[in-house]
């Protein structure tokens, strides 16, 4: 029997865990209508209407309300939902308890970031009240990749309940899109070098700062080379005002200001891939980076920080050239001339993407194995 799945998430806003979240029930085909999705900030978010479209409900739950436990927890109980799988890291501590008194069979715990726990003795107290309810209740607790499980849960893990859920990527999607007229859409010019940076400009980790930088080297070997920023450019229209004038600021010091395109979110990202010569992932903090796969599904070179997550993708897939954060932007403009001045077959990084634990029809197994239960 399939069993009935209730996600938790923050809430439905443009981000990896919800992207992820949204391209993996669009693979269940008529098995989405099992899923429910709780929203703790007590609002649905402007992706819900995509979730709803695949008969996905969606429940907004403002988890500071006095009401929100007996909320969540008659809502486990009336609709009998026998899985409850938990997106948002160490706050599972105080959901899991609920949905395993409230008689969910199975309660996961999923950790998408390699944060590391910091701060002071009120935080570790915090945490460790957290981590005491994720053993008691959870069932599973797992992570993107090895190195995001050691830093969430580290070394005193029980063994018994952790492994890695791999993100999956629909390989043909990006393989197969047909590259974006970006003279027509966005004014570049015919025959330009062109670099994508895509994440939320919100997100400071997301390093906008450095990939200006790197347009600036690389425009001294290719002149009029364009960098072209997908993704909301704030949390908010006021910040993200904000963000695009001080990133103006920054690339008119470094004379690259005709160079560098906001396009915002797009629903386009396989052409817009098509479309480049590079995808830059400048991130100081990551988890198992869901773009990083889409620029390889796409078959095109990426340049990417070298973080735990990317690494682990690396071992598995040809195409990624990782640097570190501490090299200097000359040692990252290298990187990036080399692959586009010596691309690897398309056709071949894509084969790789397909033929690894990423491919979106193995995620999905793994998926639907650990909701229904199974352990390893």
């Amino acid at each position: 029997m399939t069993p009935r799945v209730l996600h938790i998430l923050g809430q439905l806003r443009t981000g990896g865990a919800e992207i992820r979240t949204l391209q993996l029930l669009r693979s269940l085909g008529d098995d989405a209508r099992l899923h429910t999705i709780v929203t703790l900030a007590g609002v649905k978010g402007e992706l819900a209407p995509q979730f709803e479209e695949l008969g996905v409900k969606v429940v907004p739950l403002r988890a500071r309300s006095v009401s929100f436990f007996l909320r969540f927890f008659m809502l486990i109980r009336n609709d009998r939902f026998d899985t409850v799988h938990s997106h948002v890291d160490r706050s599972a501590g105080y959901l899991l308890p609920v949905a395993k008194l409230a008689g969910a069979r199975t309660r996961i715990c999923h950790f998408r970031s390699d944060t590391s726990p910091t701060g002071g003795a009120l935080d570790r107290f915090r945490r460790w009240v957290l981590e005491l309810g994720i053993r008691w209740a959870a069932t599973n607790i797992v992570a993107v990749s090895p190195g995001t499980l050691e830093a969430a849960w580290g070394s005193h893990r029980p063994s018994a309940k952790c492994q890695v859920l791999h993100n999956g990527i629909d390989v043909a999607r990006y393989r197969d899109a047909v590259a974006a007229d970006l003279t027509a859409d966005l004014g570049v010019a015919a025959g330009a070098t062109v670099l994508l940076h895509i994440g939320n400009g919100g997100i400071r980790t997301k390093n906008r700062e450095r990939a200006i930088r790197l347009l600036a080297g690389v425009r001294q070997e290719r002149a009029g080379a364009v960098l072209i920023f997908v993704g909301r450019d704030g949390q908010d229209a006021a910040s993200g005002v904000h963000n695009r004038q001080e990133l103006r600021k920054l690339a008119t010091q470094n004379g690259v200001e005709d160079g560098v395109i906001f396009a915002g979110e797009r629903g386009d990202i396989p052409a817009l891939l098509k479309a480049s010569q590079c995808l830059l992932m400048t991130s100081t903090l990551e988890g198992v980076p869901g773009v990083v796969l889409e620029g390889l599904a796409a078959g095109m070179p990426v340049i990417a920080t070298r973080l735990p997550g990317t690494v682990y993708i690396g071992r598995e897939i040809l195409g990624l050239t990782l640097v570190d954060a501490s090299e200097s932007d000359s040692s990252w403009v290298n990187a990036i001339l080399a692959a586009i001045d010596n691309p690897q077959s398309g056709a071949r990084i894509s084969a790789a993407v397909e033929g690894s634990p990423f491919n979106g029809e193995r995620s999905v197994h793994e998926y639907r194995t650990i909701w229904a239960g199974v352990t390893r």
